[in-house]
């Protein structure tokens, strides 16, 4: 019988993220609006004066080529891990993700899905313009807990591979069926963040979430399920100077 550990832990993400909140908030604009006259009489023109901002959009923030994102403006950026569901029969494995921001790579995790705590930021930065974005990871193979000797190749959105995929609002949702009874498929832990009428993903208009598989040759096997190490990452604009 599956366990409900994906769904539980976005639920929770749901509660405590609200750029992650399936409406959308472009619309929602900022400023005053003001006018010459509070007054207006019949046959008289007041002049208006707009000081409106609209919130950026996620492709107004980034590009994204594949997998890597690239900074258009000066941004903020926060990473949360939401699932690491790497492991077989009823064990998970450890994971250890990356960051590579402008610089070298970065843990943000390393451990396996109980060790998760969804709402937790684990990588937070101001960006400058032109920052290249990317993300890796790799899964403990021989055993469980932190002394594995043996563990998958890095798969990273710097390459061209099946093995990380990248979602954004408006996408079509993976379908695939989990391998073990420990897991849950992959549509089912991204439930939160599926509309059920069209299937396609909700996300907030500047959010995207990665899918990790390490089962190295696993691609079109039941072993190839893209949750091994999920991460969703929201950009918004900035006002801050890029962290040094």
């Amino acid at each position: 019988m599956k366990h409900s550990l994906f769904v539980k832990s976005l639920v929770a993400l749901t509660a405590t993220l609200p750029a992650l909140a399936s409406e959308t908030d472009t619309n929602n604009w900022v400023g005053s609006i003001s006018a010459s006259q509070q007054v207006v009489q019949v046959g008289d023109v007041p002049t208006v004066t707009w000081d409106v901002k609209y919130p950026a959009a996620l492709l107004d923030l980034v590009s994204l080529d594949e997998n890597t994102a690239t900074s258009k403006k000066t941004i903020e950026m926060e990473v949360r891990v939401i699932g690491a569901a790497w492991g077989k029969t009823r064990s998970f494995h450890y994971v250890e993700g990356q960051i590579q921001a402008g610089a070298g790579w970065l843990q943000i995790f390393w451990g396996d899905h109980h060790m998760i705590d969804s709402s937790k930021v684990v990588y937070q930065a101001t960006l400058p313009v032109d920052t290249v974005i990317d993300f890796r990871g790799c899964g403990a193979k021989d055993k469980s807990g932190p002394f594995a000797s043996s563990w998958s190749p890095w798969y990273s959105t710097t390459d061209v591979t099946p093995h990380v995929v990248l979602l954004k609002d408006g996408d079509t949702a993976p379908h695939y069926d989990p391998a073990y009874e420990i897991q849950d498929g992959v549509q089912d832990y991204l439930s939160p963040y599926i509309d059920g009428n069209t299937g396609l993903i909700t996300l907030g208009p500047r959010d995207v979430i990665y899918l990790f598989e390490f089962a190295e040759g696993s691609f079109g096997t039941k072993y190839f399920d893209l949750q091994d190490l999920v991460v969703v990452v929201t950009f918004s604009e900035s006002d801050q100077q890029p962290n040094p």
